[in-house]
Order: C-alpha cells, then sequence, then structure tokens
C-alpha cells in the first residue's frame, strides 16, 4: 500500500509515512495516516561561527528525536549563523494527538536556554 505525501515533505518523512501503512496492513487496520509537519525559526545569539550554530542546532535535533519521536531536519538559514529553521514531521492515525505533540514541541523550544523562538508554523 501506498501511501501519496504531500510535495513540501522531505524523502525521509515519506518513507516513515509509507513504513507506517505497511505495518498497519500487516494489522489489518487500515486507516488514514494523518501527517503533522512543524517549522520553526529559531534565533542563537550567541553563535559567531557556523561551527557554533550547527553544534546547538545537532543538540536540539538530538534532543527533539529522543523525547518525541519526530523527524527533524534544518530547511532554511543554512548559511546564517544565527538563525536557524527546523522542520518537523510525525505521523499518526488522529490529527488530534499530532497537534498536542507539535504543541509540546513549540513549548519545550520556548524554554530553550540558547535558542530564542521567533515564530512556530503547525499544519496538521
Amino acid at each position: 500500500m501506498r501511501v501519496p505525501a504531500p510535495d513540501h515533505l522531505t524523502h525521509p518523512t515519506r518513507l516513515a509515512a509509507n513504513a507506517f501503512a505497511r505495518r498497519a496492513a500487516k494489522r489489518g487496520k487500515e486507516g488514514p495516516i494523518i501527517v503533522g509537519t512543524l517549522r520553526v525559526r529559531l534565533l542563537l545569539r550567541e553563535a559567531r561561527t557556523l561551527k557554533d550554530k550547527r553544534q546547538v542546532i545537532q543538540s536540539i535535533k538530538d534532543k527533539l528525536k529522543n523525547h518525541f519521536n519526530v523527524a527533524v531536519a534544518e530547511v532554511e538559514a543554512l548559511d546564517q549563523p544565527r538563525l536557524a529553521v527546523l522542520g518537523l514531521a510525525t505521523v499518526g492515525p488522529e490529527a488530534h494527538p499530532l497537534k498536542q505533540a507539535l504543541g509540546k514541541i513549540v513549548e519545550a523550544l520556548r524554554g530553550h536556554p540558547v535558542a530564542e523562538l521567533l515564530d512556530a508554523e503547525v499544519d496538521v
């Protein structure tokens, strides 16, 4: 079973959605697969070089992946040391839990000691 994914999602997200659909089909439960995305812009005031930025972003990505089980990638502003734009994606059978999880991620990023959250866009 192949699930079409929106064009704006990254390749690993499409793979995750398709794997989710295959596992559900094996269990005999075919249902909707909801994809939730989050785009966040972060200001890294203390980053002077791209190496400083990479260290902070890698730490944030690892914590988000481990704690919230989401796919995370830096998607814009790759050459700007003080600005980071991250794209996050997760999949599930219902929209409400995805919205809650993405909201918790936004709250966690608001409290980050080094990165200041400038804005966040949730799409489920």
